[in-house]
């Protein structure tokens, strides 16, 4: 069999072997993110991750899987999963207090007491908008 060059290898369609090691990476990378996020948070950066991972992939399809421009948008996009982790603070803000009264009230108010509510921004940043 000939050896593929760089540029035939670039050109070459998905073979069989290609597409299990992308289901074996998938499979590891949520086996991973699910047993982080089963320390104490709850499905929501489950499923923003697979959310971001969908935006990344169509970013990088859009540029053909060749552009720089878009491997470094891509990996941009994709680094937001770790927003997801913060999710439950915003949508389900009284569950996620209620399931941490282990870690105490002064906990509870620290948290609440930091400067990252939607309502900050509508009132200080964004009063143009309305």
């Amino acid at each position: 069999m000939k050896e593929q060059t760089g540029a035939d290898r670039l050109n070459s369609r998905l073979n069989g072997r290609d597409l299990i090691n992308v289901g074996v990476y998938t499979a590891i990378y949520f086996v991973i993110t699910i047993a982080l996020s089963m320390t104490g948070l709850t499905w929501m950066p489950v499923i923003f991750s697979m959310i971001t991972w969908l935006l990344a992939e169509l970013v990088y399809r859009r540029g053909r899987y060749e552009s720089v421009r878009s491997a470094v948008l891509t990996s941009g996009v994709f680094s937001l999963w770790a927003c997801g982790n913060y999710l439950p603070l915003f949508l389900q803000r009284d569950e996620y207090f209620a399931s941490r009264t282990g870690y105490g009230q002064e906990y509870v108010e620290t948290v609440i007491s930091q400067p990252f509510d939607c309502n900050l921004l509508k009132e200080h940043g964004l009063q143009g908008w309305q």
